[in-house]
């Protein structure tokens, strides 16, 4: 858990700056009592007395980070951190400006300032715990960007694959129903050419059978029957002629 941030309330008091220290002493009174927005408007106030207080600008930067207001905090500390003559108390704002990074979500930045901190303050736990805290808590957010990377990749992988697979389906669907027209007219073909060539046969026997020469049997058929129709024919001349000569015997 990161530490609370760290609160100066030394103050030299001199006949000059009573007022700014009264200020100070009431900023820090509203802090404590989570009234943020008073308490900063108190160090504003207390400012304008004393621009050159690195304890005012540290305690101002302090509450201006409990608000939310990170850049504004963090110039504030910054100030003081190159402000202060202790080293103690420049690692104070380094450690708040750190804190503030923290909470924003901002690690690199907080590492940063941690760093700053432990360098002027080797000694502070504190320093070094929030330091240590930061970098596990960035290795963290590496590995889960890294997961979540690996994850898009893996379904872009499997949303391709799966596309792919349903692709070449559709290609195997399209030639398995090519095969299957190809299959059927091959079919088709077939049948007419079998239809085709079982009547030509028959066509064929027909013809053969009017091309044929006639049998003996059947030439003397025929000419039995002419000769018996001529055979009718003289016949029917000799009556005739017989007939005609009867007539004239009359005359």
């Amino acid at each position: 858990v990161i530490l609370i941030l760290l609160f100066i309330v030394i103050w030299p008091i001199s006949s000059d700056a009573d007022k700014a220290a009264k200020l100070n002493k009431k900023g820090i009174e509203l802090y404590g009592e989570n009234k943020l927005e008073e308490s900063t408007e108190q160090f504003t106030e207390a400012l304008v007395e004393r621009p050159d207080s690195p304890e005012l600008r540290f305690n101002h930067g302090t509450a201006l980070s409990a608000t939310g207001k990170k850049d504004e905090a963090v110039s504030e500390l910054d100030k003081a951190a190159n402000t202060f003559e202790n080293k103690e108390l420049s690692a104070a704002a380094r450690f708040n400006s750190g804190n503030t990074f923290f909470t924003a979500g901002e690690l690199n930045e907080a590492i940063e300032e941690y760093k700053k901190a432990l360098k002027l303050d080797q000694a502070s736990r504190d320093i070094r715990h929030n330091l240590e805290l930061a970098i596990r808590r960035l290795q963290e957010q590496q590995q889960q960007q890294k997961q979540r990377q690996q994850k898009n990749e893996d379904e872009d992988q499997e949303k391709d694959e799966s596309e792919d697979k349903q692709q070449d389906e559709q290609e195997q669907d399209k030639e398995s129903e090519e095969k299957d027209d190809n299959s059927e007219k091959d079919n088709q073909e077939q049948q007419n050419n079998q239809n085709q060539q079982s009547e030509q046969p028959e066509q064929s026997q027909e013809q053969e059978s009017e091309r044929q020469p006639m049998t003996p049997e059947e030439a003397q058929r025929i000419l039995d029957a002419i000769e018996d129709e001529e055979k009718k024919a003289f016949s029917l001349r000799r009556e005739k002629m017989r007939s005609d000569m009867r007539r004239g015997d009359d005359w």
